[in-house]
């Protein structure tokens, strides 16, 4: 499996546009398939440069319905004629950012999903896309939820009332899995339903197969100050726990797992875990 970041947050090379938002790229096989598309079309012009052919990408997996996922979707349907997206259902309804008492739009572009509405495929519940390519749906909700989830939130509309913003349920989240030779490498958006939640949910749909990696990011930051906790020390500490209990070999994490969660992920998992930022290659 070959793992290219298209879009993070960070970037080492001065040649590629980063941005806050989440795009990698996978070959996985014959296959060539992306994990969201960041906040804009920037991962197009950093694809090229890194030796992606966006053209030929088979399809998106679009990991919850947030602008800095699903930005670059207008971009990708305009580079490439064929590949379809993979998404929950909940995913184009209606989700704001709360900043300071203000609700700002944090969802998806509605022109551009309906526009392209023919190349999209809602999946709900345990789905295989491909040959050991796999879309899980239903996320157990056992232990505790990332606080920087408290200022999310969903617009709920009804024919009989005003519309009311209630706290986002998240439910338009899932994970993507592969089955490789040796276990499977989890891919998650943010985590926003909680990596250990995430990892409970592998372990329970896949009881036979240990997880190899997780790819992606934890959601430990607070929204609009990316290098800040939005989670105590025990929490991210639990986390690290449970992946040296679980035997996970490696993670690759970034985004919104933040520099100060990354920091603290690394003084606990040592060389198990590493940044995935704009313009990493990762070979597992």
């Amino acid at each position: 499996m070959k793992i290219i970041g298209l879009m993070e947050n960070t970037t080492r090379d001065e040649e590629l546009v980063c941005e806050h938002g989440l795009c990698i790229y996978i070959e996985f096989g014959d296959r060539k398939i992306l994990l969201d598309t960041g906040g804009s079309g920037s991962f197009v012009s950093n694809g090229e440069k890194l030796g992606v052919n966006i053209e030929k990408v088979d399809m998106v997996v679009l990991s919850h319905g947030h602008l800095d996922h699903g930005g670059g979707l207008l971009s990708f349907f305009s580079s490439n004629n064929l590949g379809e997206v993979y998404l929950k259902k909940e995913a184009v309804k209606d989700y704001y950012l709360d900043k300071n008492g203000e609700k700002i739009y944090i969802g998806l572009n509605k022109d551009v999903v309906e526009d392209n509405f023919n190349r999209l495929q809602f999946v709900d519940g345990f789905t295989q896309i491909d040959k050991n390519i796999f879309i899980v749906t239903d996320i157990l909700k056992e232990y505790p939820l990332p606080q920087g989830n408290n200022n999310l939130y969903m617009e709920e509309k009804s024919e009989e009332e005003e519309p009311r913003f209630i706290k986002d349920s998240f439910q338009h989240e899932l994970i993507l899995v592969f089955k490789v030779e040796d276990g499977l490498i989890i891919f998650t958006g943010c985590a926003h339903n909680g990596i250990i939640n995430i990892i409970e949910t592998i372990k329970s749909a896949f009881p036979e197969e240990n997880i190899k990696g997780i790819v992606g990011g934890f959601h430990l930051m607070i929204e609009g100050k990316w290098d800040g906790l939005c989670m105590e020390d025990e929490y991210i500490d639990n986390i690290s726990q449970k992946i040296i209990e679980e035997g996970i070999g490696k993670v690759y994490t970034g985004h919104c797992t933040g520099e100060n969660g990354y920091a603290r992920l690394k003084e606990k998992l040592g060389d198990k875990v590493e940044y995935l930022s704009t313009g990493a290659k990762i070979n597992i």
